[in-house]
């Protein structure tokens, strides 16, 4: 049940179980009054912060103006250097910088007399070279090294020996085998040791 009031405004009656009944009435603050007070002792609680509807919503729309800004500062940036590199480029082509280059021609010099030292040489490499036409000279060799190796298919040929020179050797372990030699005297000889017909 309802009933109207005009000064206090509209009054509600709630009837409850015997006889209760709970009045709402309405009032009008127009000028209200705050008091001061005092919080002592405030109670802190860690809670997580909930992230509230629509957030999400706000971060896209500040990470498209971000980018778009970023962007067009960029865009900014390359144009304005692209248009001085190719201002510099056109100021080049007008007026092309000539540039002379010295070339020095090795010349011919005669050598009449070298001179060779003597330098040390650690752990040379050798490589296997086809030598054309070689110059063999008689030169002396001290103190040579001589070692014996196995000749594979060794070719042997015939030659008149002329004046042999024929020393005694020691031989050890000799294996004689009887062999006709025919001896020719020298007088039957010519100069070049081809026998005389």
């Amino acid at each position: 049940m309802i009933q109207s009031n005009p000064q206090e405004g509209k009054t509600k009656e709630i009837n409850i179980v015997a006889g209760l009944k709970v009045i709402e009435t309405e009032y009008k603050v127009k000028s209200p009054v705050f008091e001061d007070e005092i919080i002592k002792r405030p109670v802190f609680v860690n809670e997580e912060i909930k992230v509230p509807v629509g957030f999400e919503k706000i971060v896209n729309e500040i990470a498209d103006k971000v980018c778009a800004a970023v962007l067009d500062k960029m865009e900014l940036v390359i144009i304005a250097r692209l248009d001085k590199a190719i201002d510099q480029r056109i100021k080049e082509i007008r007026a092309p910088k000539i540039v002379e280059e010295l070339v020095i021609k090795p010349k011919e010099v005669e050598v009449e007399k070298l001179i060779y030292k003597d330098v040390e040489v650690e752990r040379p490499i050798f490589k296997d070279k086809e030598i054309i036409n070689p110059v063999l000279k008689d030169i002396p060799v001290v103190n040579a090294v001589i070692q014996d190796q196995t000749v594979i298919n060794a070719v042997i040929t015939d030659r008149q020996i002329i004046n042999a020179i024929v020393k005694d050797v020691e031989v050890e372990r000799a294996v004689i085998r009887e062999k006709v030699v025919d001896c020719i005297h020298p007088r039957f000889l010519d100069l070049k040791g081809n026998p005389v017909t």
